[in-house]
């Protein structure tokens, strides 16, 4: 197999063999003279056994999945004190930082929870875990050019209370445009489910480069609240406390202060009190370019 990669510094080969050797020359081409030279070269026999890492309760582990080739595999343990002394679920949240992401969990070699794609964020649940029971958790990108895309996931485990917050099955932020106003516009989301949280909006100027390239608006999860912490650019951001209420379907926030005619990204978190942040899918929307009146 030949392949050109331009000036691209990495390449990803795929649907290899396992026990097979392969052989691996790279040359360079000098542009000016149109002269190839051989850069280096490699071998090796592929042998794609994962060694599992292991994950200790709610503890949060991110790794470099493009280090590992765009597979990686969790394990957990469930320990007897866990057991009988916290509930009697096991809760997985998978993140992918920049990408999506294939997972499937398994119990001595038994499905548990089938393959599914993952982007931005999934909550998984495994009822009644036995003590001692090793759970391994098979994460990988399926399509190998994702992976100049995606940075790492950050997968936790946990039988107690998650410190995460329990996003709804709908995390889409809507825009109501017909209250769009020259400095302002309202936005509403489905809450989640967990009891007493506060939810921060923020809008940020989206910049002549950024309109112009291609939007993906499922947001990066991982160290999420470190990067809110740093963030400096936003223009506008709200803040609310609340408690989970069966009777409150959408939560509905009008963000004001805007400039007439600019594009904004609008980002919906949702945090715990004492816990950890996750977003809501991101939003682009415009305001009125002029004021009445």
């Amino acid at each position: 197999m030949i392949t050109c990669v331009g000036a691209g510094l990495s390449y990803t080969i795929s649907n290899l063999e396992k026990g097979r050797e392969y052989f691996f020359n790279i040359f360079a081409q000098n542009r000016h003279t149109n002269l190839s030279f051989l850069y280096g070269s490699k071998y090796l026999r592929y042998n794609p056994k994962l060694r599992p890492i292991g994950l200790k309760d709610n503890k949060p582990k991110t790794v470099n999945i493009r280090q590992l080739g765009g597979r990686v595999l969790f394990r957990y343990k469930v320990g007897v004190k866990m057991a009988h002394t916290y509930n009697s679920t096991l809760s997985w949240h998978v993140m992918p930082c920049g990408s999506a992401v294939t997972v499937e969990l398994r119990l001595r070699r038994v499905v548990v929870v089938p393959r599914q794609v993952v982007e931005g964020h999934r909550y998984l649940q495994v009822p009644h875990p036995q003590p001692g029971n090793r759970y391994t958790l098979l994460v990988y990108v399926a399509n190998p050019r994702d992976l100049r895309q995606i940075l790492g996931v950050e997968v936790l485990a946990t039988m107690r209370t998650s410190p995460l917050p329990q996003l709804p099955p709908e995390v889409t932020v809507h825009e109501y445009e017909s209250l769009r106003t020259c400095d302002s516009v309202t936005v509403g989301w489905v809450p989640t489910r967990s009891q007493f949280v506060r939810y921060c909006v923020s809008a940020s100027r989206v910049s002549f480069t950024e309109s112009q390239g291609h939007f993906w608006p499922q947001p990066n999860q991982c160290n999420l609240d470190n990067r809110l912490r740093s963030q400096l650019d936003f223009t506008v951001k709200q803040c609310q406390d609340f408690t989970a209420n069966d009777n409150t379907n959408v939560l509905v926030q009008t963000i004001t202060k805007l400039r007439p005619g600019k594009e904004y990204l609008i980002q919906v978190t949702v945090k715990k009190i004492k816990g950890k942040a996750l977003s809501y899918d991101l939003l682009r929307v415009r305001t009125k370019s002029k004021c009445k009146g």
